[in-house]
């Protein structure tokens, strides 16, 4: 994402990635992409590792069927937005996580 000011009407991509670091298969992987206030999705990415995309107004969720670990089976998808409002975007931190197994979760940092 574009650090500093954007103007109305400009669009960015923001990608999500996220990588298995552990030496088995994650099942029933659940991704949360919340946008920053005053963003509109564009489009979302067609990746071939999730098997669903639920596109709401604000949010994005994104869900895998099994995830194979190592960092070259990472799993990704981009999401296009743009800005409705000239301002400082702040984006807030991408959630990750087993749907079956509370002890397996993870997120990003979040920031502008």
């Amino acid at each position: 994402m574009p650090s500093g000011t954007v103007s109305a009407g400009e669009s960015f991509r923001v990608s999500v990635n996220v990588t298995n670091p552990s030496v088995k298969n994650y099942s029933k992987l659940a991704v949360s992409f919340i946008l920053p206030a005053g963003a509109e999705i564009l489009k979302v990415s067609d990746a071939v590792v999730f098997d669903h995309f639920d596109i709401r107004d604000d949010r994005v969720y994104a869900y895998a069927e099994t995830l194979a670990p190592g960092a070259v089976n990472s799993a990704s998808f981009d999401v296009t937005i743009s800005a409705t409002y000239a301002g400082d975007y702040y984006v807030p931190a991408t959630d990750a996580r087993l749907m079956y197994d509370e002890q397996i979760q993870g997120n990003s940092p979040s920031g502008r």
